[in-house]
């Protein structure tokens, strides 16, 4: 009895040892399947499947480490605060490839950390930004379609040419497009609507770039600005397109002891398209007017845009402008617009890619007084591998202003230099 007790007993822990043996096993190959199934579900550069098989969303982390020559923005003449600058920028892009209704999102989280190397003071620089962008396309390659664009940016680069060097701007643009493509899409007709609203806050209360108390006070100076537009375009060769543009815009200002309510409107006309197979370019030219501005400021003036681009290969641009335009800003008269713009790059080897970026803009004031604005510098990117990239870039910023105008007194310049490092899943 013993004996076959103990056999008994011996059968059981026999029979439980490959149980479990077995259910290892199973827990083995499934983790191998598992494992096996992530790369084709996602994997480094390519991203984790979204809304079917051709939606993508891609994680991603920057790093960027700098140096800033002028953080305070201080005007020309007194001594500039130099400064290392760290950003932090967790993000997401989603990307949803649809005929029906399309999708693409790009979002992130800035964090700028400054070091206080030259000045302890700049360590209170430190702060949260934040960039976004969503585009949405209804039935993009029908004869009737929907396009909407949002952009919203949280920065210390603000978006008027005019507001003062040394404030975070809180900006946001929402545009919707309905594109009209009868007969095939040989003539197309495009009406859009478009809100933005721009808002400032000082980039740190005492580093302000002037002696102006009220200057400082930036908050006085954000804007709505409402727009509406018509757009014809006749593509009379397979690349090359005839257009028709017309548009009306009424900004707003916050702050109705600055100015008063201001609306106007363009109308130009052109052509843009290849002229060769390795030679792009564009040339318009209008007409636009203020309606209802600051008694005795008004402006209406003449419109032109022209642009060359050379396609030496599918890898290689050059691109050069120059355009003519006028605005409307809070706290400034009317100012006519002179900008002149030239961006290239390179791709070599499918992995090193270089850049330049440069442009001027010349302000003319129907008060009297220029700004000149003068930005720009070259970029170095190399692909590491399929999801890791790193960018080196260095920037030049000089801003001169001869007007006694508020807010655009302020001159000053600064130079900075950028090494960048992106993680994308």
């Amino acid at each position: 009895m013993r004996l076959d007790g103990a056999g008994a007993g011996a059968k059981a822990v026999r029979t439980g040892g490959r149980g479990r043996g077995a259910r290892l096993e199973r827990a083995a190959l499934a983790v191998i399947l598992v494992a096996a199934a992530l790369p084709a579900l996602a994997e480094p550069g390519n991203g984790i499947r979204f809304g079917g098989a051709e939606g993508r969303l891609h994680p991603y982390l920057e790093l960027q480490a700098g140096y800033d020559s002028n953080v305070f923005i201080r005007a020309a003449g007194a001594d500039p605060v130099g400064d290392a600058v760290l950003h932090v920028r967790p993000g997401f892009k989603l990307e949803i490839p649809s005929p029906r209704l399309a999708a693409d999102l790009d979002a992130a989280l800035d964090w700028a950390q400054y070091l206080g190397l030259s000045d302890s003071g700049s360590k209170k620089l430190s702060r949260l930004y934040a960039d976004a962008k969503l585009g949405l396309k209804l039935n993009p390659r029908g004869t009737l379609g929907l396009q909407l664009d949002d952009t919203y940016r949280l920065s210390n680069r603000p978006q008027s040419l005019t507001a003062p060097g040394n404030v975070v701007s809180s900006y946001n643009a929402l545009e919707l497009r309905a594109p009209w493509r009868p007969g095939g899409g040989a003539l197309s007709v495009t009406a859009s609507g478009s809100w933005a609203l721009e808002a400032y806050q000082t980039l740190l209360r005492g580093s302000c770039a002037s002696d102006n108390t009220a200057l400082c006070d930036v908050s006085r100076y954000g804007y709505n600005h409402l727009g509406a537009g018509l757009a014809l375009a006749w593509h009379f060769l397979p690349r090359t397109s005839l257009v028709a543009e017309g548009s009306w815009f009424h900004r707003v200002p916050d702050n109705n002891t600055l100015a008063v309510d201001a609306s106007g409107w363009r109308a130009q006309g052109g052509v843009t398209g290849l002229v060769t197979s390795h030679f792009a370019a564009t040339v318009k030219g209008g007409w636009g007017s203020t309606l209802s501005v600051t008694p005795g400021s008004g402006m209406a003036t003449w419109l032109a845009a022209v642009e060359g681009e050379w396609l030496p290969s599918e890898t290689t641009s050059l691109k050069v402008g120059w355009a003519h335009d006028f605005s409307v800003d809070p706290g400034v008269p009317v100012y006519e617009t002179h900008r002149a713009l030239l961006n290239g790059r390179m791709l070599l080897g499918g992995r090193l890619s270089l850049g330049l970026r440069a442009s001027g803009d010349l302000l003319l004031y129907s008060g009297g007084g220029t700004t000149v604005l003068l930005q720009g510098g070259p970029v170095v990117g190399l692909e590491l591998t399929r999801w890791l990239r790193t960018e080196l870039s260095a920037g030049y910023i000089n801003r001169d202003s001869s007007s006694e105008i508020e807010p655009v007194v302020v001159s000053y310049d600064k130079v900075e230099g950028w090494l960048k490092v992106t993680a994308t899943y």
